[in-house]
């Protein structure tokens, strides 16, 4: 897939910009050429494969540095080599503006990580104090939170660590698919007293914790070989990405279930649990609105 445009700097000052050729860098090769006063230009490399290093901009974005001298006209050609359709977000900045956004986005991100370590450290302690299993599958869900968050979803550890971003989903997206999900729908049978109050329903919970353990893992699998020696899985990812989201949320369908049976039961968790999700799902609500 191509992407082509012209710029024109109709100035009497240069004007520098940053290309961003995509938000999320999971495509294994971006070729981006400049074409100036009809020479083209040797191609930069930033796809998800190349270190942030050897980037003209270190980032964990695909981002490439250039200036367009006064009253000068500049063409731009993007190639993304993949083997399966994606959807193209490509971005112009000047290098003002872009730092100041990519300054702005890293704090929420680190307040976000910060919050998330916080969290797994104070459950730590509490499990450590009162030996309760629940704290365990709830730290486990928020370090699987935590280590995709950082290695695969934003492309933060690219930046942190300078290695490729493939290595950083391989490492990141086991974390998320295949421990995070299985891990809260297993804390939730036991916060919400599912043994007690309905304990063929929270058989069923932990079987679909085990469904979402294991297409979880195959999703991603998958992610790493498409991404890496063989990129002619891609194709395969989709099906298997919905088989997980599916098995996902059937487990907590029937977590919501759980929860309407400890909530009648008037167990004080289930209280504390629907005040949470409330909280959490208003915040999602708004984000998406916002956005």
């Amino acid at each position: 897939r191509w992407v082509h445009f012209e710029l024109h700097n109709q100035t009497e000052q240069p004007i520098d910009l940053r290309y961003r050729a995509h938000i999320q860098d999971v495509i294994p090769d971006i070729s981006i050429w400049l074409v100036r006063a009809g020479e083209i230009k040797p191609p930069w490399q930033v796809g998800s494969l190349t270190p942030a290093p050897r980037r003209t901009v270190s980032h964990q974005h695909p981002v490439v540095g250039f200036t367009i001298s006064p009253n000068e006209r500049l063409s731009v050609w993007t190639r993304y080599s993949v083997p399966w359709d994606i959807v193209v977000v490509p971005d112009l900045f000047e290098a003002r503006e872009f730092r100041r956004v990519d300054t702005q986005t890293s704090a929420l991100l680190w307040m976000f990580y910060g919050c998330l370590l916080i969290m797994a450290l104070y459950n730590s302690v509490l499990c450590l104090a009162v030996r309760d299993r629940s704290y365990v599958y709830y730290v486990a869900y928020i370090v699987g939170m935590l280590v995709c968050a950082v290695l695969c979803l934003d492309g933060m550890g690219a930046r942190v660590f300078g290695i490729p971003h493939t290595v950083c989903i391989a490492l990141g997206a086991p974390a998320g698919a295949a421990l995070s999900s299985p891990a809260m729908l297993l804390f939730s049978v036991r916060f919400l007293g599912g043994d007690k109050f309905a304990p063929a329903l929270a058989s069923k919970v932990r079987m679909a914790a085990g469904a979402v353990a294991i297409s979880g893992a195959m999703y991603s699998v998958l992610w790493l070989l498409a991404l890496t020696a063989f990129p002619s899985v891609g194709p395969s990812i989709q099906p298997t990405g919905a088989v997980y989201g599916a098995c996902t949320m059937v487990g907590f369908g029937l977590t919501f279930a759980l929860l309407r049976v400890s909530l009648r039961a008037r167990h004080p968790p289930a209280q504390m649990f629907t005040l949470a999700w409330g909280v959490l799902l208003a915040s999602i609500v708004v984000f998406i609105c916002s956005a």
